[in-house]
């Protein structure tokens, strides 16, 4: 961070922000609903697509702190090393169509 030669305070601000807007879409997107409850329970975190994913391994991290029994990521399309880099995170795929291609050979 000294690189980057960031005003005092800018990491604090703009983290204040950034959990702001979190809660901001939480609540928006709950609509007033209860989070289910998930402890001990399956859990399954659905997602489009993935590219990067950072954004996918933080949705993991957040659910898995919540101690579901078991959490399976279900993504149709997705780079084999991001999947591989969620693993840790959630232990439990179903592999894309795309996958049993590669693996079959077709």
């Amino acid at each position: 961070l000294q690189v980057l030669d960031l005003p005092p305070g800018y990491v604090e601000q703009e983290t204040a922000l950034e959990l702001k807007e979190i809660e901001r879409r939480r609540a928006a997107y709950l609509s007033g609903r209860v989070r289910p409850p998930i402890e001990g329970r399956t859990a399954i975190v659905v997602d489009d697509g993935i590219a990067t994913g950072a954004t996918i391994r933080a949705a993991l991290v957040a659910v898995r702190r919540r101690k579901p029994k078991r959490l399976v990521l279900a993504v149709p399309v997705a780079p084999p090393d991001t999947l591989d880099r969620a693993a840790p995170v959630s232990l439990n795929r179903v592999p894309t169509a795309l996958q049993r291609k590669r693996q079959d050979g077709t």
